[in-house]
């Protein structure tokens, strides 16, 4: 659901960055899905290098790429989406308040949490799709 709704959102903004959206998170497919607070401890650097390297080799699998200039536009949704996962679905505690700035600009729309059989479908629909165009 988060990918998809990434990918959308970018299109949005510049059509050819829907499918680069839509896999920016691909690397979790081999490595695991962390939270951003632990993510992004200093201690996870190394884990961090790995997962951008495995997101360059499945992009490079299927002929995906992007240039430095672009990553922001995919990066600031992301965020957005992460903002409104967190404020549709995560519990609300103080502990997490630094991770939900004041800053926060989540999308109007609320998270779904889509069944994994739905979100699998929704992602290799659009998958399909946005790879059936770009031909």
């Amino acid at each position: 659901e988060h990918s998809y709704n990434v990918s959308v959102e970018v299109e949005k903004i510049s059509p050819k960055l829907a499918l680069p959206a839509l896999v920016h998170d691909s690397s979790e497919t081999y490595l695991n899905d962390l939270s951003a607070p632990l993510k992004h401890l200093p201690e996870m650097e190394p884990y961090r290098v790995i997962e951008r390297i495995h997101e360059k080799v499945i992009m490079s699998a299927f002929g995906i790429s992007i240039l430095p200039s672009q990553e922001p536009i995919i990066k600031s949704v992301d965020e957005r989406m992460y903002y409104t996962e967190v404020r549709d679905i995560m519990p609300q505690h103080k502990e997490w308040e630094e991770w939900y700035p004041e800053s926060a600009n989540p999308f109007d729309f609320s998270a779904q949490c889509w069944s994994p059989q739905v979100a699998e479908q929704m992602f290799l629909d659009r998958f399909a799709y946005l790879t059936s165009i770009r031909k």
